[in-house]
């Protein structure tokens, strides 16, 4: 895996740490071949009001996961909604997400990222549990 960038830090994050990013599709540069690969069917559901304007209603199904997404019928096809239903899960839960203000030329300060610890601060250990190359080379033999 490559170091740095946001794709490598999500994959990290999902797969090396088992943790859930319902998102997280949204956010790689290869979503358009992942929608490819997962999704199995779509299709237009109706065509929305949401604040008064006019949204398109897309419904897709995966095998494990299906969602439901809202695109505003005219402009910038930036999603406004997305509803995912986790279907293999007990009671299949599902996770909303509404967006809006999207700014897609964002010029936020430096000092937004500026780590400013309190002096009484300390180091919490976090171990994730990584094969090493070298580790996998043996399992293989």
């Amino acid at each position: 895996m490559p170091i740095g960038g946001v794709d490598a830090a999500i994959m990290h994050f999902v797969k090396d740490l088992k943790m859930r990013l319902p998102l997280a599709l949204l956010l790689v540069t290869s979503l358009p071949e992942e929608l490819e690969e997962r999704v199995q069917e779509a299709q237009i559901v109706e065509t929305a009001i949401l604040d008064g304007k006019p949204f398109v209603h897309l419904a897709a199904r995966g095998d494990s996961v299906d969602f439901q997404i809202w695109i505003p019928a005219t402009g910038d096809p930036l999603p406004r909604r997305i509803v995912i239903t986790y279907k293999q899960e007990e009671g299949q839960p599902q996770y909303w997400a509404s967006f809006s203000d999207w700014n897609l030329a964002p010029d936020p300060p430096a000092s937004r990222f500026a780590l400013d610890l309190p002096p009484d601060a300390s180091r919490i250990d976090f171990l994730a549990n990584i094969p090493t190359p070298a580790a996998a080379e043996g399992a293989e033999q």
